[in-house]
């Protein structure tokens, strides 16, 4: 009977080293790469050297024989290193699934809010967070604004450089706007070459935001794949949220003051709210203007 014990001890912690370590090769795989590749194996070896220590430990049991004094306290440590054991790489195992699945999770999350060229949040967040915005300043009396741009004859990059710089085009806005914006801005790219902020804070704040916005891009050279420099404008809409607004027409008044900056010549800032008086803000001027890589060398 003794034997008996003694071999399913044995198997129990055989199964239990391998399986352990199975499931923890599969689990973090993907970090087994650089500077953690030294501690996985140091982590291996470690389960491979108590497989070995088991092994022999209860191979001296089984040629001590069942006379042996003492041999009953013995199994007794045998059976609490299983359990031991069992709870160390058990909760490991837990870590690593964990941690797995969390980047699985997050991973995931990221793919749904975010738009994998820019960077920026996708349409399908902004419109989810236009809908809370709403709803949480209306809630608080708080101001909120919004701001429409899109970049100047977009179309005719495309056309005429290919739709790599495009692309170009398209990640460098998106980072001026971004490092123009707050903390507390949702930057959103809503389609195509068209971007929307959602401001907290009301008309000043959105103007002078959309003007650093609007006068940092008129000054960017955009690298592109052809190793050309290229210099372009956005126009830009902007409306503070006002009383019975909903997200559909504070959407709309937004796009609207967009429309008006692009037909009164690009490259300028527009205030929906007075879209016939002095609120236009910006200046026009060229709209695309390319440089040599030497002339790019040179204006530095």
């Amino acid at each position: 009977m003794l034997r008996i014990i003694v071999v399913a001890q044995l198997l129990v912690g055989l199964v239990l080293h391998l399986g352990s370590l199975r499931e923890m090769t599969r689990n973090i795989s993907h970090i087994k790469t650089g500077p953690l590749r030294f501690k996985w194996n140091v982590l291996r070896m470690i389960v491979l050297a108590l497989a070995i220590a088991y092994i022999a430990y209860t191979a001296q049991l089984l040629a001590e024989g069942e006379g042996k004094a003492g041999i009953n306290e013995d199994l007794l440590v045998g059976t609490a290193a299983v359990l031991v054991s069992l709870f160390v790489y058990g909760v490991a195992d837990l870590s690593f699934q964990t941690v797995r699945d969390f980047r699985d999770i997050s991973q995931l999350k990221k793919l749904a809010h975010q738009d994998q060229l820019t960077g920026a949040f996708n349409r399908r967040h902004f419109d989810f967070a236009l809908e809370e915005a709403v709803r949480i300043a209306k809630l608080n009396k708080e101001p909120l604004s919004l701001i429409a741009m899109d970049i100047d004859h977009f179309k005719s990059i495309n056309d005429e450089y290919g739709h790599l710089s495009g692309d170009a085009v398209l990640r460098t806005v998106c980072d001026a706007i971004v490092r123009q914006s707050r903390h507390t801005d949702i930057v959103a790219r809503y389609g195509g070459d068209e971007f929307m902020i959602i401001v907290s804070g009301d008309a000043a704040i959105a103007v002078t935001l959309a003007e650093r916005v609007r006068a940092m891009v008129e000054n960017l050279e955009v690298d592109l794949p052809t190793r050309a420099k290229l210099r372009v404008t956005v126009s830009v809409g902007f409306a503070a949220m006002v009383s019975g607004d909903s997200p559909d027409t504070w959407f709309t008044r937004a796009d609207a003051a967009l429309f008006q900056a692009k037909r009164r010549g690009r490259n300028r800032v527009e205030d929906a709210n007075s879209l016939e008086s002095r609120s236009s803000i910006g200046r026009g001027g060229p709209v695309i203007t390319e440089l040599s890589i030497a002339e790019a060398s040179a204006s530095r």
